[in-house]
């Protein structure tokens, strides 16, 4: 049998190298041919604990081959067959902790894929169960740090679960415990660079936690530190090329960090991650991670140009990053995983496109995207998020048409937009992600519907859509209160309504629906003063309420609406003096309190 069991193996070695070299479906044929062999062991030897470990570990790589390439499904079930054979090895042998370790692992994996497709409860059982198995196994062998790190590693995952969902309290206590726990295994093991690595790592995830929360400045330090290690371990180890790809990738959440408020080391940033990470693309052309890091990088850099007015120059990163999507996508064209990065990458050069007066190079791009989306939907018709990337691009396409007025083809896309989300819904009906999106979808929907006909049956579509939106992002503020984002479309929300309103005549609503927006934008800027953006919405907001006072003949109380609205603009444009869409808002409201103060 040892023979058999040594070609099994080789078959599960190919099958890892296939995987990892983006050749999917022949890493699944080896994967299942060493199956086949495991199989046949364990029902020939059903007394030897080894065959059933050997065949529950390729299950566990069946599962993880699955989960990469949008089968979700079949990598559930993959997961939870080598689920049952170790459980039973386990209760069989309860002494071995090797049994042990591994059903938390695949524990812990199965978690990871719930939580990507909208199982968020059950991820999070399953991921406090393997936190619990592996404290047993650290207690038990105290000695041995792998169990440390496995405990690291499984906060790190509960934590991004607890942040997807809204709960960011608990995620930054789960973060800040396997931290501790790197800080340690980094101390007592200064030889070992895996557990610095680690320790890099933690720092960065709790960087980008306190970013996701608006706490900028208590985010920059975990980044810097991870940075700092990060440095040391790549010149200690030159010729390892992921303590490198680790280097550029915090690079890249320190870029995406500066960006508000310090956009020359944003930059500084990006052209950092893009050199190592260009260098790494060009050193190791058969490894597709470290390309789409590249891509990544010129990403980040392209958005940054795009928001401080260089547009060329964001044209150009945008473009770059699409070559090297496209490129992935026609040599690993198994993997959706590319093919979907390709059909984002059109959105963002669409939306470039779009922002730089050319809505119809803007169409040809979101169309691509668009072709990109159905065909993985064709392919991968269980799978939501294709269904939802699809809405999203048909979202942006109906922003081009909108620009070019095209408002009945617009209201047409945004239409369809709305029924792929309800879609990817259905499969995911918890996930916040889609319902955001559908609340996007909603609004949009209003605002063009409104520039249709400010009367009649389609002013009825505008306002019942708008109202829609509101209802999906107090639902989500209900559900996460903890989230900004949401909290922010809320805002947006009541703010459209109260345009809405205005625009059709009825000014007394219009100033409830815009008091109520105030309410939210200026409990964000309490809560996150050091972002611009909530003072501008707040700002945006009060020249929709001067313009409903001013249409009310209430022109005292409407100028000083607005003088509101220049003190809270001047103060977003201190933080991004550069930034063009808050230095447009100003004159508008200038121009606005023109208007008012000559009407008085």
């Amino acid at each position: 049998p040892d023979y058999r069991k040594g070609l099994a193996k080789g078959h599960h070695i190919l099958g890892n190298l296939l995987s990892e070299t983006g050749r999917p479906k022949e890493a699944e044929d080896a994967y299942r041919q060493a199956l086949q062999i495991y199989e046949r062991l364990a029902a020939d030897f059903p007394t030897v604990p080894d065959y059933q470990e050997e065949l529950a570990g390729n299950q566990g790589s069946l599962g993880n081959l699955f989960g990469h390439t949008g089968r979700p499904r079949d990598a559930e079930d993959a997961y939870r067959k080598g689920f049952q054979l170790l459980e039973k090895l386990t209760a069989d042998f309860p002494a071995l902790p090797d049994y042990r370790r591994e059903l938390a692992n695949i524990r812990c994996n199965l978690g990871i894929l719930l939580r990507e497709i909208g199982r968020p409860k059950e991820a999070e059982d399953l991921l406090r169960q393997a936190l619990l198995v592996f404290e047993g196994l650290s207690a038990d062998f105290p000695t041995v740090p792998i169990y440390r790190q496995d405990i690291a590693e499984t906060y790190l995952s509960l934590a991004n679960l607890l942040n997807d969902i809204g709960r960011p309290k608990e995620a930054e206590d789960a973060y800040r415990q396997g931290l501790q726990i790197c800080e340690k295994l980094a101390g007592d093991f200064a030889a070992v660079p895996d557990y610095r690595r680690g320790l890099a790592g933690s720092y960065c995830n709790l960087g980008a936690l306190l970013s996701n929360l608006g706490w900028t400045k208590q985010a920059e330090d975990p980044l810097r530190r991870a940075l700092q290690l990060l440095k040391k371990l790549a010149a200690e180890f030159p010729t390892v090329p992921m303590h490198r790809r680790d280097l550029a990738a915090t690079h890249l959440n320190l870029g995406n960090l500066l960006q508000t408020g310090r956009p020359k080391e944003a930059e500084d940033a990006y052209h950092q991650a893009l050199q190592i990470s260009e260098k790494l693309a060009a050193e190791f052309p058969t490894v597709p991670d470290y390309r789409l890091g590249f891509a990544a990088s010129l990403g980040g850099l392209g958005h940054l140009l795009s928001e401080i007015g260089r547009k060329k120059e964001a044209e150009d990163a945008t473009r770059q990053a699409l070559q090297v999507y496209e490129k992935l996508a026609g040599d690993f064209p198994a993997v959706p995983d590319y093919r979907r990065d390709l059909a984002a990458s059109h959105c963002r050069l669409g939306n470039s496109l779009r922002h730089t007066g050319r809505p119809k190079e803007g169409e040809d791009e979101f169309r691509q995207g668009l072709q990109s989306y159905e065909k993985l939907m064709a392919d991968f018709p269980g799978l939501a998020d294709y269904a939802s990337g699809s809405a999203a691009t048909l979202n942006d396409l109906a922003l081009a048409l909108q620009t070019e007025e095209r408002l009945p083809e617009a209201r047409q896309m945004v239409q369809k937009a709305i029924t792929l989300q309800r879609k990817a819904l259905e499969v995911e009906p918890s996930n916040p992600q889609y319902r955001q999106f559908l609340g996007n979808h909603y609004s949009l929907l209003s605002e063009i519907a409104l520039a249709q006909d400010n009367a009649g049956s389609v002013a009825k579509e505008a306002e019942d859509a708008c109202r829609q939106a509101l209802q999906v992002y107090k639902k989500l503020v209900a559900d996460f209160p903890a989230v900004r984002d949401y909290r922010k479309s809320l805002g947006a929300g009541h703010n459209r309504l109260g345009i809405l309103l205005h625009e059709t005549g009825r000014p007394k609503e219009a100033e409830d629906a815009c008091r109520q927006a105030l309410q939210v934008y200026e409990k964000l800027a309490a809560d996150f003063p050091a972002l611009p953006e909530y003072a501008s919405g707040s700002a945006a907001t009060l020249h929709v309420l001067a313009q409903a006072l001013q249409a009310e003949k209430r022109l005292p109380d409407a100028r000083q609406m607005v003088q509101k609205a220049i003190v809270l603009q001047d103060k977003a444009l201190a933080v991004e003096p550069g930034n063009p869409q808050y230095r447009q808002f100003l004159g508008n409201h200038y121009s606005l309190l023109s208007e008012i103060a000559l009407a008085q």
